[in-house]
């Protein structure tokens, strides 16, 4: 399980220095496409930081309804 938190939270940390770079980008020349790409990494970013916690939830909800 360990392994999914360290994978998931450095894609995570890769998508939200990508929103940054990009959105500071699309301000500074208002380009709009990289507005939307820095948006779109931005939601990449929250997606892999919290895909982990719902796996684990997941499947500990899954084996509790093994036990019945």
């Amino acid at each position: 399980m360990g392994v999914y938190f360290i994978v998931f939270w450095i894609l995570s940390l890769i998508m939200i220095i990508t929103c940054l770079i990009y959105f500071t980008i699309g301000i500074t020349y208002k380009n709009y496409k990289k507005i939307f790409i820095a948006t779109t990494a931005l939601l990449l970013g929250i997606l892999f930081y919290y895909l982990p916690y719902y796996i684990v939830i997941n499947n500990l909800i899954n084996g509790l309804k093994n036990l019945h």
